[in-house]
């Protein structure tokens, strides 16, 4: 357990350092220490590895920032896509007051960068935990449905057992998708709760991201349905014009 405990500490370093709003100006053992609650010894011992490894590099005034290797797994283009999609983000839970996230798309696998919980008591949060299932999920799908043929073909030649539980055929996923396109967001209700999707993507500088949002099942109606999916492609749209800037 100590080896998967090591490697959880590293992630959760890295994750504190390409989600400061200004990754550039580096963070302190001392703050990394306090936010995580961990012994400084520990904490310098895991950011040396990182330097070590090129995930992190030292700066003159002693501080950490994304290092060198970041780009291999697009962690600096996500840091500026987090600090972008923030106040977006923000904006549009307390405009709607249900909980929000932003999920990127790397080499098959989908990160949760950013969760805005809703003040409401009755409220849903999102599995944050990185995982491959994108045919389950209203993000994913939003996701997909921007990749081209050839893209969605490698995915699922990669992932024999992807429409295992979903979807019976790859016609049936690409029927799904063609409207999720038309749409400009997938909803799926679930047993307790209603989750949407809303792509945030720019397939031109391989960007794969999405919006999504959860509202129980009690407080969802048709006039629910249409101000969540409003406001989320209003706030996917903005986010993909500061992208572009």
């Amino acid at each position: 357990m100590a080896a998967v405990q090591s490697v959880e500490r590293a992630f959760q370093i890295l994750e504190m350092l390409y989600e400061n709003k200004n990754p550039d100006d580096g963070l302190g053992i001392a703050s990394v220490s306090r936010e995580l609650g961990l012994k400084l010894p520990t904490v310098h011992n895991l950011m040396k590895t990182l330097v070590l490894l090129g995930y992190a590099e030292q700066k003159e005034d002693g501080k950490y920032r994304p290092g060198p290797k970041a780009d291999k797994f697009g962690m600096k283009s996500d840091s500026r896509l987090l600090a972008l999609a923030r106040p977006l983000i923000a904006r549009l839970v307390r405009e709607l007051n249900e909980t929000a996230v932003l999920i990127v798309a790397h080499d098959g696998v989908r990160y949760t960068l950013f969760q805005e919980e809703c003040t409401r008591e009755l409220k849903v949060s999102a599995d944050t935990f990185p995982n491959s299932n994108f045919c389950g999920t209203a993000t994913g799908l939003a996701i997909l449905s921007r990749f081209s043929e050839s893209r969605l073909k490698q995915y699922l030649d990669s992932s024999p057992d992807a429409l295992t539980g979903y979807f019976n055929s790859t016609a049936e996923l690409k029927k799904t998708l063609r409207k999720i396109r038309k749409d400009g967001c997938c909803v799926l209700e679930k047993e307790e709760f209603v989750v949407f999707g809303v792509p945030v993507s720019d397939p031109g500088s391989g960007l794969y991201a999405a919006l999504g949002m959860f509202v129980p099942l009690t407080r969802y109606d048709r006039r629910v349905r249409a101000e969540i999916s409003a406001g989320m492609k209003a706030a996917a749209e903005a986010l993909l014009l500061c992208i572009k800037q």
